[in-house]
């Protein structure tokens, strides 16, 4: 545990003096105005006339303006969320038709392996052969099939 050391008196005031300087300097705006954003409300009676004169002024109208269209804009952050959506769609739309498979064969209480799980063998179970027979009549599990399937365990990538 260290202690701090206590400043002496000059030390204190210079400190102060600085602080108090860079203060003055931080509450004058660009422009060398006083907002009352830097200065702050001394006059709380009349605080809802100085907010609606600044939601009028040409400052906060051109600030909100550059605002609104900074938000359409078609950042790097925009383009990883609207892919990573696209992908958590496509894994959802397969998850939905495996999960269907899955309560078809388990209601009726089916075997889902067979003797092998190669994809197209005869003898790889009825869970394999819905997919492949959904594979047919639907683009998007007969894509996934070919890319991904008969590649082993746990090769999803």
């Amino acid at each position: 545990m260290s202690l701090k050391k206590i400043p002496s008196g000059a030390e204190f005031r210079k400190r102060t003096a600085e602080n108090q300087q860079k203060e003055k300097e931080l509450k004058k705006s660009p422009e060398g105005k006083r907002g009352v954003l830097a200065t702050g409300c001394n006059d709380w009676k009349n605080s809802f006339v100085l907010a609606s004169q600044h939601d009028r002024s040409d400052d906060n109208t051109a600030n909100v303006l550059i605002f609104s269209l900074r938000k359409g804009i078609n950042t790097v952050q925009n383009a990883i969320q609207n892919q990573y959506d696209k992908k958590a769609k496509c894994w959802q739309a397969l998850l939905t038709r495996v999960v269907s498979v899955v309560k078809f064969l388990s209601t009726r209480g089916l075997p889902f392996r067979g003797d092998d799980q190669q994809l197209e063998s005869t003898t790889n179970g009825l869970f394999l052969e819905c997919l492949e027979l959904l594979s047919e009549f639907d683009q998007f599990i007969s894509r996934h099939l070919t890319k991904y399937g008969n590649q082993g365990i746990l090769s999803v990538d």
